[in-house]
Parts: C-alpha cells; sequence; structure tokens
C-alpha cells in the first residue's frame, strides 16, 4: 500500500463535501487500498454516506458512522458518538472523514476521535462551493475559513447540481485561488461531475492540470 491517507472532508451544507469523500473512499478502493469511511454529518442524517452503506461495502469501503441509531450514548458535547468511530485510528489502511456541519462538524472530530490532533497523516480539506452564500466571494471564504481550528487545503467544488457548466465551475475556481491565496493555503483539487464532464476535453485542459476529483452521483442515491 502507498503512504497511509487520513483526509478530513470539512465543509457546510451543501458545499458536496459528502460526495467528495464518498468519492474519494471509492477511488481508494478501486487502486486495490484499504479504506474506511467515517460519516461525521450532523446535519441530515437521512441524506449522508449511510445511506449508502452496503453499495460502499461491496466495493471495498467500511463504513463507520455516527448515527443515533448506532450510537454508544451521548458525551459530554451533547452529541452522539460510538466506540468504532472514537478508534477508528487504530485501524490499518486509509481513513476518509465526512465531517459536517462548519466548525462545529470539526470540533466534533478533534473531541472524538482518539489521538486525531497529533496524527501526522492528518490532512483537513475544506470543500468550497462558491454559490451557497457563507461562500460566495473571497472575503466570505476568508471569513468562513477562519473560524476553523486549521485547514491544510481547499478543493473547489462550485456546481449547482444538474445546471452545472464549466462556466460556473471556472468562475467558482477563480474565486476560491484567490481565496487561497490569500489564506496562504493550497488549492489541491477541483471537484468535477464525471456524468457531465467527463468527455469534455476543452474544460479539463482549461484546468493546467489541477488534480480533478470525479464524482460519481453517489449521494441521491442515499435518501
Amino acid at each position: 500500500m502507498t503512504e497511509r491517507k487520513v483526509e478530513a472532508y470539512l465543509g457546510e451544507y451543501a458545499s458536496g463535501k459528502s460526495e467528495v469523500a464518498l468519492n474519494r473512499a471509492l477511488d481508494l478502493a478501486r487502486q486495490g487500498e484499504k479504506v474506511t469511511l467515517v460519516d461525521m454529518d450532523l446535519v441530515e442524517p437521512c441524506y449522508c454516506v449511510r445511506g449508502v452503506k452496503s453499495m460502499l461495502a461491496s466495493r471495498g469501503v467500511d463504513v463507520v458512522g455516527l448515527a443515533t441509531d448506532e450510537s454508544d450514548g451521548i458525551d459530554e458535547t451533547g452529541e452522539t458518538y460510538s466506540e468504532e468511530a472514537k478508534e477508528v485510528l487504530e485501524r490499518d489502511g486509509n481513513i476518509i472523514f465526512d465531517v459536517g456541519y462548519g466548525a462545529r462538524g470539526v470540533n466534533l472530530l478533534m473531541n472524538h476521535i482518539r489521538y486525531i490532533e497529533n496524527d501526522p497523516a492528518l490532512k483537513l480539506i475544506m470543500v468550497l462551493n462558491t454559490k451557497r452564500q457563507i461562500t460566495k466571494d473571497v472575503d466570505a471564504i476568508i471569513e468562513y475559513a477562519n473560524r476553523f481550528w486549521r485547514v491544510d487545503g481547499i478543493l473547489s467544488n462550485t456546481h449547482m447540481e444538474g445546471d452545472t457548466t464549466p462556466e460556473i465551475m471556472l468562475e467558482g475556481l477563480a474565486i476560491t485561488k484567490e481565496a487561497a491565496t490569500r489564506l496562504n493555503i493550497p488549492v489541491v483539487g477541483i471537484g468535477v461531475s464525471q456524468r457531465l464532464f467527463e468527455n469534455n476535453q476543452a474544460f479539463i485542459d482549461k484546468l493546467d492540470g489541477l488534480t480533478i476529483h470525479w464524482l460519481r452521483d453517489w449521494m441521491p442515491k442515499s435518501i
């Protein structure tokens, strides 16, 4: 196996971070790597990766969740927890976290997951959609990012679901890059719908070699 990856995908409601985290886990599994996907979505328990758990398992991804019906109780912060999630960093292989609800979700991550603060492999990756009000422009992104304990990278994921165009994504990428420069945080990639744009070479060329996270539409199946 390649070097162990511990990646937490952060973002506000409707940023697309669950789709990004899920597809990242599936990509690693397709490469023959062992991977656990930890579902820490606090906002919509009916629209999260737990809803496609059986699909993920059939493709080599183990899912650990914090769903109420799977939890071991309520901790001192008032959140549900599970011992399985708490000890997840003791597992072999790659660990991918889907962390919902902005800075509050990151606080949950840091409070619940044992040893995570000192894990040298940990990368906190913020997923940004500039078509959401809270991250609509450079100043808004900077204000938002400064709420977090730490951000190691930014992934541009500007979309409007089926109405997404290359122009929308490129405009969002430009805004994201400017904000990232001012924050001194690298842009580590861009989320792109495989269904809409896999064969659009003209658009791909405009990304100038930026890492593409191809996204298959799995999350709508979680409902």
